[in-house]
């Protein structure tokens, strides 16, 4: 036992270090900026809630978390990436307690070094993402999911609802356990059913669940929900239906070939506990399939279960070798079933660190740990063009100094809103993008579109127009007319920042601001 747990500490303590590493180095993207944004705004800062909007397409949990330590310690972007950390750590725990309960400690730590060393739930727990948190509290309800599955008592089963209904309020995606839920109920008649435990299991998880669309209510923005709903289905599809097949890479091919043969090894048990973890790996993954909008943080939810097939699938392989070995060869008899499964995670682990880790060390931009640079290198076209996996060029650099150079009132308009969300919460000024459409079911709702940037610039509302070249590679069009708009007003570049494409290579302007006067 004691070895166990010096072995368990000892991948936790790898987790984090791994998640740590170079933290700071890459500014915020889109998505971070916003959430952090939130929390600023739920902290108290009144200058970051009017830029950022406290209610939007996405429950709160998350980001009220993070508003706490920004009480207590500051807004720093650090900061909130480190709480999301602890999320990636505590979901390596998570998914170990979940094995352990299944089938001991051994299995534990093998489910636990997936998890801590795959690039994957690497990635997503160093970003200021709501995904991470979200795969954590997966992970809790299928801890206490279990404890009832194997015990019987119905605390675990109103604990399981409680965790279910916090990832809900992670991120909404996560009322996907709710039907994964029953249809495991109905394929495990072996697992008891008694109603009353059962409504008051329902009732916990609608206690929870409702905690954000009356806060909505509360705050006077009842239709918020709605309109990001309508926005969200009415969203043209941004990829194709192999999306999400380049982002097994990310997760491991070892760990996702390891996970098939779990698969198939529980579609043969049918055992409770396998049951659940079939049916909410099939339920999460089709609906991402054929859900119009990918990113590449939506499968986080899908990590626990994964890894968890994973291990099944090593433990059925390991078995397997020890038996052909036993059989064929005297001399390696004492190859048991756990020796083998040890030797092939050793393997995998060994895969994984040979393919994602001189990609970490480097700290570099050519695998899935990138977040965005400030180094001037150009974002690799094979990480930019999986959506939500990539980040901005000079972000920070160009928001501080917009923060230290303007005037608290100026207004910027940039190409489209993902380097708008990174200039004010750096530079914490308004930003505005042309490439917001002015129908309103066609647009983030959290968006405000520019209908005549030629009127603005001539009353004096904007001042400054921001170039960009992650944003003008997305978008020509809105590119070439924010130039126009710099030529026509006869804007000044008051701030670049030049990087190199490649080594060698200049590529000036990767971001230009221009100062414009009526």
């Amino acid at each position: 036992m004691a070895l166990t747990t010096g072995l368990a500490l000892a991948i936790l303590v790898g987790a984090l270090l791994v998640r740590l590493y170079g933290l700071n180095h890459y500014g915020l993207n889109s998505d971070e900026a916003v959430y952090a944004g939130q929390a600023a705004g739920l902290a108290g800062l009144s200058k970051y809630a009017h830029l950022f909007g406290l209610f939007r397409a996405h429950p709160l949990l998350v980001q009220l978390l993070i508003s706490i330590v920004f009480r207590i310690a500051g807004v720093h972007a650090i900061l909130a990436r480190d709480v999301c950390v602890l999320f990636g750590v505590g979901l390596v725990l998570m998914i170990g307690v979940v094995a352990g309960v299944i089938a001991g400690r051994w299995v534990a730590l093998i489910a636990m070094l997936f998890t801590a060393l795959s690039p994957y739930p690497i990635a997503i727990s160093r970003q200021v993402l709501l995904d991470g948190p979200e795969a954590f509290f997966v992970a809790v309800y299928l801890v206490f999911l279990c404890l009832y599955v194997t015990r019987s008592r119905p605390i675990w089963l109103w604990a399981a609802s409680l965790a279910a209904g916090l990832a809900f309020l992670s991120k909404e995606t996560a009322i996907l356990i709710a039907p994964a839920f029953l249809i495991f109920l109905v394929l495990s008649p072996k697992v008891p059913l008694r109603w009353r435990e059962l409504l008051i299991a329902g009732l916990i998880y609608l206690a929870a669940v409702v905690v954000y669309p009356l806060a909505e209510l509360g705050a006077g923005k009842g239709g918020t929900g709605s309109d990001y709903i309508v926005w969200q289905v009415l969203r043209p599809p941004n990829h194709t239906l192999l999306f999400y097949f380049q982002i097994f890479g990310s997760i491991g091919w070892p760990i996702i070939a390891f996970a098939l043969v779990g698969l198939w090894v529980s579609l043969r048990r049918r055992t409770p506990i396998d049951m659940a973890l079939v049916t909410l790996t099939a339920l999460m993954f089709l609906f991402f399939e054929f859900w119009p909008t990918k990113g590449y943080e939506y499968l986080s939810p899908l990590v626990p279960p994964l890894m968890l097939l994973a291990t099944f699938g090593v433990v059925y392989c390991g078995t397997v070798l020890s038996r052909f070995l036993a059989r064929h060869a005297a001399r390696v008899r004492m190859v048991t079933a756990p020796r083998a499964a040890t030797a092939i995670s050793v393997a995998v682990v060994g895969l994984l660190i040979a393919t994602s880790g001189p990609t970490l060390a480097a700290g570099s931009a050519s695998g899935s740990f990138i977040i965005g640079t400030d180094s001037g290198q150009v974002t690799p076209g094979r990480v930019a063009t999986l959506a939500g996996s990539g980040g901005l060029l000079a972000g920070r650099p160009a928001g501080e100094w917009v923060r230290a150079r303007t005037l608290s009132d100026s207004v910027f308009v940039t190409i489209g809103p993902t380097f708008a969300n990174i200039l004010e919460f750096y530079g914490l000024r308004r930003a505005l993008a042309l490439s917001v459409s002015p129908n309103p079911l066609h647009r983030n709702p959290a968006y405000a579109p520019v209908v005549n940037a030629d009127s603005l610039i001539r009353s004096g509302v904007v001042q400054y127009l921001v170039y960009d070249a992650y944003s003008a590679a997305r978008s020509e069009h809105f590119a070439q007319r924010l130039l126009e708009l710099a030529h026509k007003f006869n804007g000044v570049i008051v701030y670049q920042y030049l990087g190199h494409a490649r080594p060698g290579s200049p590529r000036p302007g990767l971001v230009l601001i221009y100062q414009v006067s009526p």
